[in-house]
Parts: C-alpha cells; structure tokens; sequence
C-alpha cells in the first residue's frame, strides 16, 4: 500500500535530506515550506504522515499547523511527526498529544528518523498504513 508523507521545513535542503533519508517502493512524498502551504498540500492529498518543523516560516507557524491539522476532519487522521531544535520546549507544551504522535529533535540521526516513521506508518497488526 501506498504511504503519502508531507515534509514541512523552511530549509529546502532538510526537505530533500529528509525524502533522501525515508525513500522507499510505495512512498510518495509532498512538500511545503510554509504553514499557509502545508495546510493547502494536507486538505488537498491527505497524507498518512506528516513530518512538521515547528519553527517553520511565516504564519501560521508550527503549533498553530498541528492544531489545525488535529482539528479538520479530512486530516485529523494523519499521523504528525514534529521537528524541534528543542524537544524539551516541544514536550513541556500542555497540549503536544494532541497535536503530535511523537516529536524528534534537530539535529537527528537518520536511523532515529527512520524507525519513528516506521513506527507512525505501520499499524499495530503490522499492515502498512
């Protein structure tokens, strides 16, 4: 099955370090790098992961991405993976469960990245999501 992943970073160099890195048969990738271009490309595709830098350009920024992602219905869904430089910053925020399956803090090792999202992609029975 396939999984369709949406990348959000200011960098389009991370964007690209990140596909590089999660590249395989049967994942199609999306980008943004913006929170005004990363809502449009998830209520458009819907994608079954979203990887969210945090600190993300322009308005809406990170947070205000993840709590609208949890709110509509045509993603609340979508598994979120949130990027920090600060995972301390990220987790002490009350509400982080319920914009975020997991957070990973920048910079990251590649192995890291890939079993978070393997984690997010597969179900519990094993089944790809």
């Amino acid at each position: 099955m396939e999984s369709k992943i949406l990348i959000v970073d200011s960098d389009s160099a991370m964007r690209r370090l990140i596909q590089l890195a999660l590249e395989e048969k049967g994942r199609t990738f999306f980008f943004a790098g913006d929170g005004e271009e990363a809502l449009d490309v998830a209520f458009r595709h819907t994608p079954h992961l979203i990887i969210l830098d945090l600190l993300v350009r322009h308005s809406p920024n990170g947070w205000e991405v993840a709590r609208q992602i949890r709110e509509d219905p045509r993603t609340k869904a979508c598994k979120v993976l949130l990027m920090s430089v600060s995972v301390r910053q990220a987790w002490a925020s009350p509400s982080l469960e319920e914009k975020a399956d997991t957070v990973i803090q920048k910079p990251f090792s590649i192995s890291d990245l890939q079993q978070k999202v393997a984690r997010l992609l597969f179900s519990p029975f094993g089944v790809p999501l």
